[in-house]
């Protein structure tokens, strides 16, 4: 009983000299919570104001309605995990408390005082750590239910934000015991309040400093680097701040404040068939809390015994301990020498530079640390073995990476580990592509990220493919590398005219590794392996998500052609075969077929998560009738129907659509023919009289060669106009140019086929055409050439074939077997 009312009696004396700690919590978070909450109000308020007198902006969403809703929300971003100021407050308070509280430790006077008590140290560090953790809490306590009662007196239900003001809290408190711990460390392996500040920001900030350095010799000495920071989990789990963001992060994947929704788009997780929650999310945060919790007890249980053996007279000395010296210096020495050596040789790439940033960094920083231990300038050059220590362990580093001992830029994996692999070989468009989930009442959109799909789905068992690829991809890292080293930082353009592929491969280890190397690399260099790769189902699966669509998951198929989005009448069991018609000639699909073909259509196989997505959008729209607005269905999910499809398109013409129906000129009122003003001034025609080349620009009246086709200015580019008016020249010309084009927007949907972009061809379509968009007005349409030659009514007016700089999308080409 004596023993509680003394440590009970400890902390209330503690809490006294500590006032100033409760004032600054209290009212720092004060502002961070109940001042943010009741301004965030006012200004809804205001807004509410003008709501009232003029509408609110949105269909069947009155004012009060609308306020409401934005409460809530400002409710969840104060509360929830879009708190910034919260987490910063709390992480500033974690090391103030922390250095405060024990900076006694610092003071011989002080430390005699508390030693001539009769008290065990094991419960004065109690009553010293729990004061601060105690403060935090109940002012964090204080303040979070004043900003709650704000909200609820403006009518917001409790139940709406309990869970997630709880979450918060928790991740907060965990994010707080960890900062604070390991401020507190850093005061008992100190005695004295600047090295105690120098000491935390090392314990705070070495490892992610070490992951920093780690990703700058991979981009210096290495040109296969894998997925990006893959050593960046020293930063997350190495340091209380780096956690304490990963926290906060999970936290807001598991809770969001998002209640109204419009437009939103928040990234990449893997795709799914059906719309999906948020309990993966918060599993992940309970997990994280708990690994955060044991983290901080074993953290507190090494601060107990650092301060149970630290010496009294460690007080006014730089370093508590003696023993951690020589391992700290070295330490500090090893990235600070590697720093500067990498430092200078990457802006001179000299052997000379690399040495004098070896030295500099090696003496300043040995110089640095030896007068930070003993007060002394006499010290500069103390315990010089440490210092060769530390620099030979910082050459040893930086040789290795020079050098590539551990072969990271030639890893070719071994058959007897390989399981499979992801290439992700990114010939498609990224962006086209995602799925909706729902995180409570809203849903949200996310894009695939190609390479995560990839590394989630696809899996090439044929190891000789795979083995194949391998080889040639680091046969031409080889070649990058040794250009990287000498400094030609046009190593990564030189692709010969070819075309450039970024590959991300992944190659999964029986062991459950996967090891990540990434590529730039020509076609030419892959040659057939490229074709080999693509051409498995394998890979498709792994790159398109629609091979993976079920029948009775697809609520129904739309197309996309340049007249817009329009819907496939299909029932059920049509759909059914339309789906498997596509996915067989898509798994067959090649890549020189992609290089010579632009699609015919594109086709979305609606899913019912994406149905329901599209449903919720257009009701908070002011959409009353069942399903949606065809306008809220933006050109994402599209997948291309190519010529050779010709199972799919049979399907589609059974139902009514006809994907391949083409263009003609009778269809066409005119068409514009517009290209920039360097294709005259660096064309060269010929002179009539003297047979000599001059350019298109200097010929008569600036006229071109087809005197009938005249270009005139518009808008800083050349326009020639053919118009359908019933010669039969015209008629021929515009025929001619529609049989070279295609429309833009398919041409978008495949990267690898070439194509002009100089030349833009807007054609004009009659009101009374079948590819009218039925409305009653002439619609203008895209097209661009295909290939990189032209029309021979374009080459005489343009003199095409002599203009030396032309806007040409490069194509993947067409490769014969190797």
């Amino acid at each position: 009983m004596t023993s509680r009312n003394l440590f009970f009696k400890l902390m209330k004396e503690d809490l006294k000299r500590r006032l100033w700690a409760i004032g600054f919590s209290v009212l720092a978070l004060f502002f961070a919570m109940p001042m943010a909450a009741a301004m965030g109000i006012g200004e809804i308020g205001n807004q509410y104001k003008q709501w009232l007198i003029s509408g609110t902006g949105y269909e069947n969403m009155v004012p009060e309605t609308l306020r409401q809703t934005k409460i809530l929300r400002l409710a969840g971003e104060i509360l929830g995990f879009e708190n910034y100021a919260l987490f910063m407050v709390v992480g500033a308070a974690a090391m103030i408390l922390g250095l405060t509280g024990f900076l006694y430790l610092h003071s011989k006077k002080q430390i005699d005082f508390y030693n001539s008590l009769p008290v065990k140290r094991e419960m004065l560090f109690t009553v010293k750590f729990l004061d601060g953790f105690l403060i935090i809490l109940a002012a964090y306590l204080i303040n979070m239910f004043a900003a709650f009662g704000i909200f609820c007196g403006n009518g917001i239900a409790a139940g709406d934000l309990f869970k997630m003001m709880f979450a918060s809290f928790a991740v907060n408190m965990i994010g707080f015991l960890l900062i604070y711990v390991v401020m507190v460390i850093a005061v008992l392996l100190t005695g004295n309040l600047f090295i105690s500040i120098l000491g935390a920001g090392v314990l705070y900030g070495y490892l992610p400093a070490v992951s920093l350095l780690i990703e700058g010799l991979k981009s210096l000495f290495f040109v296969t680097r894998g997925r990006e920071g893959d050593v960046y989990w020293l930063a997350k789990y190495g340091s209380p701040i780096g956690y304490f963001t990963k926290l906060a992060g999970a936290g807001l994947d598991a809770f969001h404040s998002d209640q109204f929704y419009d437009d939103i788009d928040y990234g990449f997780s893997r795709i799914q068939m059906e719309l999906q929650s948020t309990a993966d999310s918060g599993a992940d945060l309970l997990k994280l809390c708990g690994l955060g919790i044991f983290a901080a007890v074993i953290l507190t249980g090494i601060a107990l015994v650092l301060y149970r053996i630290r010496p009294s007279e460690a007080a006014g000395k730089a370093m508590s301990f003696k023993k951690t010296q020589a391992p700290i210096k070295i330490l500090l020495l090893i990235p600070m020498t590697v720093t500067t050596t990498v430092f200078l040789w990457s802006i001179y790439y000299s052997g000379v530079w690399a040495a004098v940033g070896f030295v500099l960094g090696l003496v300043l920083t040995s110089c640095l640390i030896e007068i930070i231990y003993h007060f002394d300038f006499t010290k500069l050059f103390a315990n010089p073995v440490q210092t060769v220590i530390g620099g030979a362990i910082a050459i040893l580093v930086v040789g290795v990476s020079w050098m590539d001992v551990f072969g990271y830029d030639s890893y070719i994996p071994d058959e007897k580990d390989f399981v499979s692999a992801s290439i992700d070989l990114n010939l498609d468009n990224e962006p086209d592509c995602g799925l909706p989930y729902r995180s409570g009442d809203s849903y949200r959109w996310r894009y695939m990220n190609s390479s995560d799909y990839a590394d989630a789905n696809m899996k090439l068992t044929d190891y000789a493919v795979v083995r194949a690829f391998a080889e040639k991809a680091v046969e031409n890292a080889k070649q990058q590398r040794n250009q990287q080293i000498k400094g030609d930082s046009s190593y990564s353009y030189r692709d010969d005219g070819g075309y450039m592929i970024y590959i991300q491969a992944g190659y999964r280890q029986k062991n459950g590794k996967t090891v990540y190397r990434s590529y730039r690399i020509t076609r030419s260099v892959l040659g057939s392996t490229l074709d080999e790769i693509y051409a498995t189902k394998e890979y498709k699966d792994g790159t398109y998500p629609v091979m993976s669509y079920q029948p009775e998951n697809i609520t129904g198929i739309y197309w996309l052609s340049d007249r817009g989005i329009l819907e496939v009448s299909a029932d059920d069991t049509l759909r059914a075969e339309i789906l498997a018609a596509y996915q067989e000639e898509l798994a067959g699909l090649t890549i020189n077929e992609r290089a010579v073909e632009a699609p015919v259509a594109a086709l979305r196989f609606l899913t019912k998560a994406e149905n329901e997505y599209l449903g919720a959008i257009s009701t908070q729209r002011g959409y009353t009738s069942q399903g949606f607005q065809m306008e809220d269905m933006q050109i994402v999910n599209f997948v291309p129907v190519y010529p050779s499809f010709t199972k799919t398109i049979a399907l589609l013409k059974q139902a009514g659509t006809d994907v391949t129906a083409k263009l003609y000129a009778d269809d066409v009122t005119q068409v514009k023919i517009l290209y920039p003003t360097e294709y005259e001034s660096t064309a060269a025609g010929e002179n009539a009289v003297t047979g000599e080349d001059v350019p298109i620009s200097e010929k008569s009246g600036g006229v071109t060669a087809e005197t009938e086709l005249k270009a005139v200015s518009y808008g800083g580019q050349k326009m020639i106009t053919i118009v359908n008016d019933g010669s039969e020249e015209n008629r021929r010309k515009i025929e001619e140019i529609l049989s070279a084009s295609a429309p833009e927007i398919m041409l978008d949907r495949n990267r690898l086929c070439t194509y002009e972009m100089g030349i833009e061809i807007d054609v004009s379509i009659k009101p009374d055409s079948a590819f009218s968009s039925g409305n009653g007005t002439v619609d203008e349409r895209v097209y661009r050439i295909m290939g990189d030659t032209v029309p021979e009514c374009i080459e005489k007016a343009l003199n095409y074939s002599k203009i030396s700089t032309k806007y040409v999308r490069k194509g993947i080409g067409v490769m014969k077997n190797d």
